[in-house]
């Protein structure tokens, strides 16, 4: 009895005509049902109805209470089942109290699209829930709780068969045909576990069994106690079957929530009075008013008070900070050791050597994102090594191959798994993994999908000569043409003016997203430590690139790529080529074009790579990852596959929220400060 989703923008637009709609659709119900039940209005003695009210003994008071507890246990436990589905392992106190809130507000002031997600996401906006998560989760909620309600109410009515039948005029088998009919569809769905279907031109996912179970499971425990709360607080002396009372509340249930009114009021008394005409109705308005002020005012004067509590914490929080205070945020400009004395409790300098011997030695250059800022290290006790990681609410991200010899790395990763539980943390996810440590994650008990491939250039073998390149050889030469000259300037060396301001026309023409976490961004003391090449035409700086070099000199790699809207055709390949020839002349073996994400997927026989695969070949807002293959394939790269492993179950949607929030986080930039000392080209 929960909220359908939740609203992530403001109510404008197609919002408002939304909630007209249903304005107009509860007051319809509402006419309707005093319209149909206008007779049985006739004659109807108030005053006996709330005496009736009043002469409910305690003890079915207290019992109703109870059931009353019970249902909002399983409606909490929607919340429990929804987070958890999309990866986001919250502590289980914290996921009860929202779901009652939520649902408490949302079911009695009605809208619960608008109240009760928008109740939801502030209960849980402290511990990193995001609107767009907090939907994904109300849409679960709502999937459940209907499936489930659909197998409650055909069993509720084999069970009263014989009181439906003769309330709604069929005979009995045919109500008993219908019922075994639903259960059979059920329990179809239900033996082909999870699988795609096809619906108007739709791929719909179903739900895969486990969760099914559990789905029905809950709406269960939500939905009885429930009805029998209901037949409690009917006054005693009624001869009328519980079964019909509950078969006839999950009907109204089900006709409030469509209707969308407060409480599903007027939808929900007039679906009861259809069917329970045995009840009298000054008996049957008294057990609906109980049931109301217990089942429905009681949590809602629960769910406002812990809503409230929330609010005035955050709202203390903030005054309490002094003018021109603010909150800090960790970085690492230069040194890893800062983020390592913040994550753990041991000595920072010892642990920064050891990471910076790491690096130094590493045969992979995307171990230079250590300097990025935004990293926390776990360092290995045996060997120089460190896997580096961020911190999505509660989800460790693991990025790349552990920083370390082959033989450490299980013991990395199963070390980062361990630091996890020791601080409540969800098991980790490791983003854009190779091979080696992909097999190590599934040893371990994780689970992984290929989530693209990534360009390697043989330098041994690269050059402009053959038929092979004669695409590259073509746009070289078009820079040329344009007059393009290519400079390179050791670390610290470049003009770094000149290079912010196509960095910032770079920025604007994306609206001002600029990604971090896995690949750099423009950040002059980062930027600092690191060789960049630079395109001029006419002695105006258009486009450059900044390169990693791994610690052993073996592999060269592309970071940063910025360019001018009006770059001339050809530039950035011509900037790449001189790169990757720089490299092979400094005796690298590797240049590292880094990953084309979802491409070279549709090989594969898993659904999620499959899924990717078709993202990647027919979304609209992926067509830029589609040109970001092709360039790449311009040089000939052998491609090799990366991987993000995460832990069994249905936590992939987790992982890639956690991941991609991270890579889109705003970067914080340190801004025209001296740069440190730089290591040799």
């Amino acid at each position: 009895m929960s909220d359908f989703y939740i609203n992530r923008a403001s109510i404008r637009g197609t919002d408002r005509l939304a909630i007209l709609a249903r304005t107009f659709l509860a007051a319809l119900c509402l006419l309707l049902a005093l319209y149909l039940l206008h007779d049985r209005f006739q004659g109807l003695d108030l005053d006996a109805t709330l005496n009736q009210v009043a002469s409910v003994p305690l003890p079915m008071v207290l019992l109703g209470i109870f059931l009353t507890a019970v249902s909002y246990l399983g409606i909490s436990g929607y919340d429990l089942l929804a987070f958890r589905l999309i990866g986001r392992d919250l502590p289980a106190r914290l996921l009860l109290r929202s779901g009652l809130t939520a649902t408490a507000l949302g079911q009695t002031l009605g809208f619960g699209v608008v109240v009760g997600g928008v109740a939801r996401w502030r209960m849980l906006r402290s511990e990193g829930v995001t609107p767009g998560e907090a939907a994904a989760a109300s849409a679960l909620v709502a999937s459940g709780f209907f499936l489930g309600l659909m197998v409650v109410f055909a069993v509720m009515t084999l069970l009263a068969s014989a009181s439906v039948a003769a309330i709604v005029g069929l005979p009995r088998p045919s109500v008993v045909a219908v019922s075994l009919l639903a259960l059979t569809l059920y329990g179809l769905i239900l033996s082909l576990g999870s699988l795609e279907v096809s619906l108007l031109g739709r791929r719909i996912a179903l739900p895969n069994r486990t969760n099914m179970l559990r789905q029905t499971g809950l709406a269960a425990l939500d939905v009885i106690p429930a009805g029998l709360a209901l037949w409690v607080f009917l006054p005693s002396g009624l001869e009328v079957e519980i079964g019909l009372i509950l078969t006839a509340y999950v009907a109204a249930l089900a006709a409030g929530l469509l209707a969308n009114t407060p409480g599903g009021l007027g939808a929900f008394e007039g679906v009861l009075l259809i069917a329970l005409p045995q009840v009298p109705m000054e008996s049957l308005l008294a057990g609906i008013l109980c049931f109301r002020l217990f089942y429905y005012g009681l949590p809602f004067c629960i769910g406002a008070l812990l809503l409230t509590q929330v609010e005035l914490r955050g709202d203390r929080y903030r005054r309490g900070l002094q003018p021109g205070s603010r909150i800090r945020e960790e970085r690492i400009p230069t040194s890893p050791a800062a983020a390592f004395d913040t994550a753990f409790d041991t000595d920072g300098a010892e642990d920064a050597a050891l990471i910076a011997r790491a690096v130094e030695t590493s045969d992979r250059a995307e171990a230079n994102l250590a300097f990025l800022g935004d990293k926390r290290f776990l360092v290995a006790s045996q060997a120089p090594g460190f896997v580096m990681f961020g911190r999505s609410g509660r989800t460790l991200v693991a990025l790349g191959d552990p920083v370390a010899p082959r033989s450490a790395w299980p013991a990395l990763i199963a070390g980062l798994k361990d630091h996890a539980g020791n601080i409540g943390a969800r098991t980790p996810v490791f983003y854009k993994v190779g091979p080696e440590t992909a097999a190590i994650c599934r040893a371990q008990g994780l689970r992984t999908i290929r989530i693209g491939h990534e360009a390697i250039l043989d330098l041994a073998t690269f050059d402009l000569t053959g038929s092979r390149r004669r695409e590259l050889r073509r746009k070289t030469r078009q820079a040329e043409k344009a007059g393009i000259e290519i400079l390179r300037h050791a670390p610290g060396a470049a003009p770094l003016d000149a290079l912010a301001e196509v960095a910032r026309l770079w920025r604007a023409a994306k609206q001002g997203r600029e990604r971090s976490f896995s690949t750099g961004h423009f950040d002059p003391v980062y930027l600092a430590r690191f060789p960049i090449f630079e395109a001029r035409q006419a002695g105006r700086t258009c486009a450059f690139i900044s390169l990693w070099i791994s610690g052993d000199g073996s592999e060269w790699a592309l970071d940063v790529m910025r360019t001018r809207s009006d770059v001339p055709s050809g530039t950035m390949h011509a900037l790449v080529t001189e790169a990757a020839l720089a490299a092979r002349a400094a005796g690298a073996r590797r240049f590292n074009l880094c990953m084309a994400p979802l491409s070279g997927l549709e090989d594969s026989d898993g659904r999620l790579e499959r899924l990717g695969s078709a993202i990647y070949r027919h979304g609209r807002r992926f067509h830029g990852l589609q040109g970001l293959r092709q360039f790449k394939s311009t040089f000939r790269p052998e491609w090799e596959p990366r991987y993000l492993a995460h832990r069994t179950g249905p936590s992939v949607i987790g992982a890639a929220f956690a991941t991609y929030r991270l890579c889109r986080k705003t970067p914080v930039t340190a801004g025209p400060s001296a740069p440190p000392p730089a290591p040799d080209a």
